[in-house]
């Protein structure tokens, strides 16, 4: 049950951080964000570090490391075109089924299936996360589907939900040969060196957007250390699938919440019918599995 409760408190700080990145989004480029947020975070894991000291390392975990990195960069660049190229609405349902497609990745790497609840359960997280983000759409339920042939940044957005379903089973191998908080420094010092020589190229001013809007950044990095944090917590205390649905339906469901209270955001109840469904699913979760 601890687990559950780490995966609940990941979803509920990624669901603040959301709140505190549309500020963020609204005033400097997204790839400048990732990457701030990504260099202060490692000032919270390297403290976190210092207080859990130095595990016991397996020699298979420097063979896993460079494949969490590889994926990581790629999620994060392929993220960023994605936003780049495509609207919100063709681009943000796709992510929805990294939880799907982790009911088969898991039991191929891990040996890990969820109970018929628990599947049942994933898919209403999965469908009701789409019918959410599909609010802004205007051609109908499939019409992200049909964008994949034409909007790259649907099929970027696929690519990035597919190497999620893996990479999250790569961070529980990592863990079970290291410990949560080395790995986290270790793959994130990874993720950034290849992710400051992409912004060297691109965007030759991030530093002086990062400068301009510190305060806000510290802010997002912090809740994304703190969120991360609980999410390995929970990763390696039960089922992967369970951890990626409960955190991807819990953030959603949050960040709703935040937008009525916060930002006074509108048509909120077009997202109740995708929000019960979210509910139902984390309920079938938490009681049946």
């Amino acid at each position: 049950m601890v687990g559950f409760l780490f995966a609940i408190a990941a979803a509920a700080v990624f669901a603040i951080r959301e709140g505190a990145n549309k500020k963020l989004t609204e005033r400097m480029d997204v790839s400048v964000l990732v990457w701030g947020s990504i260099l202060l975070s490692l000032v919270f894991f390297a403290g976190a570090f210092a207080v859990e000291g130095m595990p016991v390392i397996e020699p298979s975990y420097w063979i896993i490391l460079p494949i969490a990195v590889v994926m990581a960069t790629t999620t994060s660049v392929l993220l960023i075109r994605a936003l780049q190229c495509s609207p919100l609405s063709l681009t943000l349902p796709f992510l929805s089924f990294s939880p799907a497609f982790m009911i088969f990745t898991s039991y191929i790497m891990l040996g890990e299936m969820p109970n018929t609840w628990g599947i049942i359960g994933i898919g209403f997280i999965v469908l009701g996360s789409y019918l959410i983000n599909l609010e802004k759409a205007r051609q109908g339920f499939l019409a992200p589907v049909k964008a994949i042939w034409h909007e790259k940044g649907s099929f970027y957005a696929l690519l990035v939900a597919i190497i999620w379903s893996v990479s999250s089973n790569i961070d529980k191998m990592a863990l079970e040969r290291s410990s949560a908080f080395f790995y986290l420094l270790t793959v994130n010092i990874g993720v950034l060196i290849p992710l400051t020589v992409y912004l060297l190229y691109t965007r030759k001013r991030f530093l002086r957007q990062t400068k301009e809007h510190f305060g806000l950044l510290a802010t997002v990095a912090t809740l994304s250390s703190i969120g991360s944090g609980f999410q390995m917590l929970a990763i390696a205390r039960i089922l992967v699938p369970y951890v990626i649905a409960i955190k991807r339906g819990g953030t959603i469901l949050g960040s709703i919440i935040l937008g009525k209270i916060y930002f006074h955001e509108k048509n909120i109840a077009y997202r109740l019918i995708g929000a019960t469904a979210m509910i139902i699913g984390i309920l079938f979760i938490l009681v049946f599995h």
